[in-house]
């Protein structure tokens, strides 16, 4: 199965899902989102740090 047939898939299930489940699954999204953007800039301010140190 191809990404966007997957992609396809989630999203009928997804709008078949009621209201207050899509405001939830929404929220879990977001914060993986979050999650996903500070780890990011963690590890790019640990890598600037450690170039520092080498200066």
């Amino acid at each position: 199965m191809t990404k966007e047939e997957k992609l396809d898939k989630v999203c009928n299930a997804f709008s078949a899902l009621n209201e207050e489940k899509q405001e939830y699954i929404i929220g879990i999204l977001q914060a993986l989102v979050f999650a996903a953007n500070e780890n990011s800039s963690t590890r790019e301010m640990a890598i600037e740090q450690t170039q520092e140190g080498r200066k």
